[in-house]
């Protein structure tokens, strides 16, 4: 009986230390089922961001709540600055790349054709990933790699935001339903609401921040906020806002729900490959 209580104590104190690793599993393997149930509305690249952030926000949050049986309680500005260092780590990382892809899909290449009767046509041809790597670094060197960092930084707010909304309402939902356990449904619904709340709130930013990226006419940040303001008025800060959030949201949706059933799976797996590695005894 006692070697019984022991083992189960044993289990309990696994599943308290293994938790942040089994968050962190579970927040990549639901951003992978994510990626391949909405493949169509987005890139690789960014499913893949989003695990990295989720790796480091996960890391972070295990490191403020410390270890052993009692927790420390993790607050809405703790939770806020969480996800902007996971965010921050994983823009200046990402970055490069994503220059090199918002010229691709915006820039093209213009070649001269005789037609049939002796005039010159342009006709466009996209350019190839090397020629514009070349391209960017000849414009301005390593740090042109890095056009677009200050509004990508400020945008690092949009995870950590879409987070904290969700632990907010998730606490609200579970403080009325009380004794009522959370379906899957429930963080779908509950993931589609924070990430729409953070999409609202940070998307101005992203249209700041791929003008920076793309071939034009801007000196920095403030000089694009102010033409876009002054020549095209403040909803084109918010063009394309309509499918950002059908994208964003399903997929934010998506990964919340897996995340929740993938946590207590690999938490169990965790707990039994410790187990079996124990010394037996005889």
């Amino acid at each position: 009986m006692s070697e019984r209580v022991s083992m189960d104590a044993v289990v309990a104190q696994l599943e308290r230390d293994l938790a942040s690793p089994a968050a962190a599993l579970a927040g990549a393997g639901g951003g992978a089922i994510s990626l391949g149930l909405t493949y169509p509305l987005y890139t690789i690249v960014t499913k893949l961001q989003a695990r990295v952030y989720y790796y480091w926000y996960a890391f972070f949050r295990s490191v403020a709540e410390g270890k052993g049986p009692k927790k420390r309680a993790v607050g809405t500005f703790a939770s806020l600055l969480i996800g902007a260092l996971a965010g921050a780590i994983t823009v200046i990382f990402t970055n490069p790349f994503w220059v090199v892809t918002t010229r691709l899909q915006t820039g093209r290449e213009t070649t001269k054709k005789d037609d049939e009767v002796g005039f010159k046509t342009a006709r466009p041809k996209q350019k190839g990933i090397l020629q514009v790597v070349q391209e960017i670094y000849q414009e301005g060197g390593l740090k042109a790699f890095w056009n677009g960092l200050v509004p990508s930084l400020i945008l690092v707010i949009n995870p950590a935001l879409q987070y904290m909304v969700f632990e907010r309402v998730k606490a609200v939902w579970e403080k009325r339903t009380p004794g009522r356990q959370l379906s899957s449904s429930d963080f779908f619904l509950l993931g589609a609401i924070a990430k729409t709340v953070a999409t609202v709130v940070t998307y101005p930013y992203i249209t700041v921040k791929t003008r920076l990226q793309a071939k034009g006419k801007y000196s920095g940040t403030l000089d694009v906020l102010q033409k876009i303001y002054t020549q095209e008025g403040i909803g084109s800060f918010f063009k394309g806002i309509e499918s950002k959030i059908v994208q964003s949201v399903l997929t934010a949706a998506f990964l919340f729900m897996f995340q929740n059933k993938l946590a207590n799976s690999f938490l169990k797996l965790l707990v039994y490959i410790y187990i079996r590695r124990l010394p037996q005894r005889k």
